[in-house]
C-alpha cells in the first residue's frame, strides 16, 4: 500500500496515511529488534557488574551427601557484596524488566490504535 501511495497519492489524506503506514511500520520493527531495555540493563549492569547465575545444590543432613537434582537457582552481582547491596541489585533489575514492558505495552498499544482507526482505508 506504500509503494502505491507513493507512485500515485490519488486522495487528499495519501501523506498522512503514507506517514502513519511509516510509524506503523517502525513500531513493527521495533517491538521485534527487542530493545526496548537495552539502556537500563547496560547502566544496571555498569553499576553493579555482569550478573551471575548458579545452581546451588541442597545438602542432605549427613555429612557430605549432596542431591545434585535439588537445590536452587541463584543470581547475584560483584559489586554487591552484602545482601543489602544484593537486595538493592534486584529491586533495580526488577526496575529495568518493568520497564521494558511498560515501553512494549506502549509501542503495541499504539500500533494497535493506529491499525484499529485506519484499517478500512488502508
Amino acid at each position: 500500500m506504500q509503494r502505491e501511495l507513493r507512485q500515485d497519492p490519488y486522495y487528499v489524506g495519501a501523506e498522512r496515511d503514507l506517514l502513519l503506514m511509516h510509524i506503523c511500520e517502525l513500531l513493527i520493527d521495533r517491538h521485534f529488534a527487542e530493545g526496548y531495555g537495552e539502556r537500563c540493563f547496560k547502566r544496571h549492569e555498569k553499576k553493579w557488574g555482569k550478573m551471575r547465575d548458579f545452581w546451588e545444590p541442597f545438602y542432605c543432613y549427613e555429612p557430605g551427601d549432596v542431591e545434585s537434582d535439588r537445590g536452587r537457582w541463584g543470581t547475584d552481582w560483584p559489586k554487591a557484596t552484602s545482601l543489602k547491596l544484593e537486595e538493592k541489585a534486584r529491586e533495580e533489575m526488577r526496575a529495568c524488566f518493568a520497564h521494558k514492558r511498560m515501553l512494549t505495552d506502549q509501542d503495541i498499544q499504539y500500533l494497535f490504535k493506529l491499525l484499529s482507526k485506519h484499517y478500512r482505508r488502508w
